[in-house]
């Protein structure tokens, strides 16, 4: 055990100098106090260890270790990365025990969506607003991408918000 919490604090430590050294600065991101992005990802292990960390269960890999972490784009820090069985789903990861900053931006993807954290988020002060309707010319533009946010228009523009979804595939970089 002694030599798997050493192999975790190299893998958190080299991450930080490799992914998380620099800040970002733009604007848009400054209208926030935090940019948040999380994600997580499944690493399958040899099937002799699914009594220790077991898998996905069904086709999946009977051992695995599922990752998380949460990257907050405006200073460059990492929380995480966060170890769990394979099994876990993403909306389990520690993290939902961590406090956000008021007017700080979350994102993630729809393997984070649950309405029930959604409200949670709301109630921390992380950045929402009433729901607003769609008109016809709008459900036409968006090509079937979905995004569900409580921002502000006034801090946040439709053509911002899809900015900041490719800068959620950063995060991807970590995974590979």
């Amino acid at each position: 055990m002694r030599t798997a919490d050493w192999l975790l604090a190299v893998l958190r430590r080299g991450v930080q100098f490799l992914v998380c050294a620099q800040a970002v600065s733009i604007p848009l991101l400054k209208r926030f106090s935090a940019v948040l992005v999380e994600d997580g990802s499944t690493i399958s292990l040899p099937s002799g260890l699914k009594q220790v960390w077991r898998g996905c269960g069904g086709s999946g890999p009977a051992a695995a270790l599922k990752l998380t972490v949460r990257w907050d784009l405006l200073r460059g820090g990492l929380s995480g990365p966060y170890v769990q069985e394979g099994r876990r789903h993403e909306t389990q990861s520690p993290l939902r025990e961590q406090q956000m900053p008021r007017g700080s931006l979350w994102i993630g993807d729809l393997g984070y969506f649950a309405l029930t954290w959604l409200t949670q988020l709301v109630k921390q002060g992380v950045a929402h607003k009433q729901c607003k309707p769609i008109n016809s010319r709008q459900w036409e533009l968006v090509q079937w991408t979905i995004v569900l946010t409580n921002v502000p228009v006034s801090l946040l523009a439709a053509a911002e918000a899809m900015a900041l979804l490719r800068a959620r595939w950063q995060i991807e970089l970590l995974w590979k």
